[in-house]
């Protein structure tokens, strides 16, 4: 996994160019093209910091080191902040923005190495390489499913993004955008619930609890139907009140952005139910 995510930071680092004219059209705005760049160079930085966090944070949950996996996400956030403030203060730029994100990974995986350094810890590391095929054969069937959702989400917004410029050009852009925005606030409700879900699916089938697995299968989905059906609702009445305190000045902008907002509402429930019964599968092999 190391490697790996090196040799994509160095990919990305020294080829931002086909990077950036893969997320998108911007050929023809020069500037739009070096601000990408720039801050993809930034960000390639802290790929393996991002992918130990990924890889330590299941761990240390399930070594029951709650309050570790909270500081390390505070430490990042909170990191992150400082970091682009003073990335404004410095005029470092976006450059400088992307590095700052590229720290903030770093220090929430030294937050989280922190738990492995404890004798109480049920996980010990040795420098000794192993490769055993089986063993990355089946992580790699596990982390299949997985993966194919995070190349189809990234895939996704480009294709949806060309239709958009070229269907309602800037104004239909602005109001997805606005739609993007509030769907990655909300989205809080169901990955919280999904990564618990997965975590202890995963614990209970180890256990063979099969009366377990029904208990929170079932709990799952009546959060989702109560409780993310309930915030569901909410933002589907106040869609024109949310888009206008995005969208000021312009009546048919955020008359689009309150349609795609209500639309993203009544996505939220079925992407969370979807979310959870993947876990569950993917939990139990």
């Amino acid at each position: 996994g190391g490697l790996f995510s090196i040799l994509i930071s160095m990919a990305i680092f020294l080829f931002p160019g086909i990077i950036s004219s893969a997320l998108g059209k911007l050929s023809g705005n020069s500037a739009l093209i070096d601000l990408v760049q720039q801050y993809l160079k930034g960000v390639a930085i802290g790929t393996p910091g991002l992918l130990f966090v990924a890889i330590f944070s299941p761990l240390v949950h399930i070594d029951g080191d709650q309050i570790c996996a909270r500081c390390a996400v505070m430490s990042i956030f909170i990191s992150d902040v400082i970091g682009d403030y003073l990335a404004g203060v410095l005029h470092a730029g976006i450059f400088g923005m992307g590095l700052a994100t590229s720290i903030s990974n770093y220090i929430g995986m030294a937050v989280l190495m922190m738990h492995f350094l404890r004798k109480s810890c049920s996980f010990h590391f040795t420098l000794r390489f192993h490769f055993e095929c089986n063993v990355i054969r089946t992580i790699f069937g596990k982390g299949l499913p997985k993966a194919t959702k995070r190349i189809a989400n990234t895939i996704r917004p480009i294709i949806l993004n060309g239709l958009t410029l070229s269907i309602g050009a800037s104004t239909a852009m602005a109001a997805l955008s606005v739609r993007n925005n509030l769907n990655n606030i909300m989205d809080i409700f169901g990955s919280g619930l999904v990564s618990a879900a997965l975590l202890m699916v995963s614990i209970l089938y180890g256990e063979q609890n099969v009366t377990g697995l029904r208990q929170i299968t079932r709990q799952a989905v009546r959060y989702i139907f109560v409780g993310i059906g309930f915030i569901t609702l909410i933002i589907f009445a106040a869609a024109p009140i949310l888009a206008r305190f995005y969208i000021k000045d312009d009546p048919q902008v955020c008359s689009m952005a309150a349609t795609a907002i209500r639309f993203m509402a009544i996505n939220l429930p079925i992407n969370a139910l979807n979310e959870v019964y993947v876990s569950f599968l993917q939990g139990t092999g």
